[in-house]
């Protein structure tokens, strides 16, 4: 097997990783961004970044709040959506 390709599927390291709740973790980015990933076998595979861990934190609980209620719909909505369009 070829080095490099070994090097791609290994996964990045994560800094001061914690687990919130027990569904998901927080760690910081290379970058300085804080990024969250639920656990493996949650319910829902959901991840989200951003500038500050306490904004992520609570973003990512208000998310998977309203998944597990079925109504993340009534919440968001999807924006510059272009169909048949090839860029």
């Amino acid at each position: 097997m070829d080095s490099t390709r070994r090097k791609m599927t290994t996964p990045a390291p994560r800094f001061n990783e914690t687990l919130i709740d027990e569904a998901f973790f927080v760690y910081e980015t290379r970058f300085g961004l804080w990024s969250t990933q639920t656990v493996p076998g949650y319910e829902f595979d959901y991840g989200s970044t951003g500038l500050t861990r306490d904004g992520v934190i609570r973003m990512t609980r208000w998310t998977l709040k309203h998944l597990q209620e079925g109504d993340l719909h009534l919440y968001t909505r999807e924006v510059n959506v272009t169909m048949g369009v090839k860029l």
